[in-house]
């Protein structure tokens, strides 16, 4: 455990309040002319998946969780549970849906993750930097379209909506920047 104060606490961070575990889903700071400044969290209770937001003064301390990173790769939805297996002991987990929030649009057969683990239980996760989809449904391509043209939006294999340049079509594999969601380059034609 470390202290910190409260314009230190990152997006994704696990940090300690009111005696419970929370990981951190969003983080604004604000400030307003001279008077001191406020930093306004969403968190998410690590035990039983509540939501809430906090408002810290930017003196506040707070206590900050250290976190074991283990490489997760995922296998399959059972239905119930998102499967993942560490890629160093082979053992299981199986991740409830409410838990696994945006990232279920990153989740195709053997992605590589990182789960974030505290006393063998997994806290959280992180998508890898990149990551490759197939494009399923987007507008025809245009004549004469190149990368540096307006884009189009476009639909990948996992539900997830990005904007794509006018050239890529239906069946192209792009790779995406999960932390932004945004367009990289074209892998596959």
């Amino acid at each position: 455990m470390d202290v910190i104060t409260a314009t230190q606490i990152k997006k994704g961070a696990i940090i300690r309040y009111d005696g419970k575990l929370y990981r951190v889903m969003d983080v604004h700071h604000h400030t307003q002319g001279r008077q001191a400044g406020y930093i306004l969290t969403k968190l998410r209770n690590l035990n039983d998946g509540t939501q809430k937001e906090v408002k810290f003064s930017s003196s506040d301390r707070i206590e900050r969780e250290f976190v074991d990173k283990v490489e997760l790769e995922y296998l399959y939805d059972d239905g119930h549970f998102y499967v993942f297996m560490n890629t160093s002991n082979y053992e299981q987990y199986h991740i409830e849906e409410a838990f696994i929030e945006d990232m279920k649009y990153y989740l195709v057969p053997n992605a590589v993750f990182y789960g974030l683990m505290i006393s063998d239980k997994i806290v959280g996760l992180e998508p890898p930097k990149s990551l490759e989809l197939k494009v399923v449904e987007t507008e025809p391509n245009l004549k004469g379209a190149t990368a540096q043209t307006s884009n189009k939006p476009a639909i990948l294999e996992t539900g997830l909506k990005i904007s794509v340049p006018f050239f890529i079509e239906v069946g192209d594999i792009v790779r995406i920047d999960p932390s932004t969601n945004k367009y990289l380059e074209r892998v596959k034609k």
